[in-house]
């Protein structure tokens, strides 16, 4: 059922039992099941009709891109927490695609320009702990993280 919205974008997971469905709407609805696919929730955000869906090689996140300029990262184990939401792009995103191993996100948009970005987290935890080669401060991470997280350390390898 797509509330009468026509379907723009689908995609499989690599083991074949989820597909999700982008339409018009800019909804993105999750399926399930292998013989018979069963609605299992949808991801709500973006504000224009998705252009393209890929699944993670890993399956644990679903990438969209929309004419609204956005990529969205979805966590697909929580489905209700906030997708990563990439805004790099000043047109509308065409396409995207991960690469084998899952670390990098490709796109493509209406401006004529490719993109890729890294997105493995822990690659990037490393690059930042290299450059500023401190932790954050309890107030940095209060600030950027939350008070209702608790503190740790952000560069294990730094005292």
């Amino acid at each position: 059922n797509t509330d009468g919205k026509s379907i723009r974008a689908l995609a499989f997971n690599i083991a074949g039992d989820r597909l999700a469905a982008g339409a018009s709407s800019g909804v993105i609805r999750i399926f399930s099941g292998r013989d018979r696919m069963v609605a299992a929730g949808e991801l709500r955000g973006h504000g224009s009709p998705v252009n393209a869906i890929v699944f993670n090689p890993d399956g644990k996140t679903l990438a969209t891109c929309s004419y609204d300029k956005t990529i969205r990262i979805w966590t697909l184990r929580s489905p209700e927490e906030p997708p990563i939401i990439i805004t790099d792009n000043s047109a509308w995103v065409m396409d995207i695609a991960f690469d084998r191993n899952g670390d990098r996100l490709v796109s493509c948009g209406a401006d004529k320009t490719v993109r890729i970005f890294n997105i493995n987290q822990q690659q990037l935890i490393g690059r930042i702990c290299n450059l500023v080669r401190r932790n954050m401060t309890a107030e940095e991470w209060d600030a950027f993280v939350g008070k209702d997280i608790a503190y740790e350390k952000t560069c294990a390898t730094i005292r």
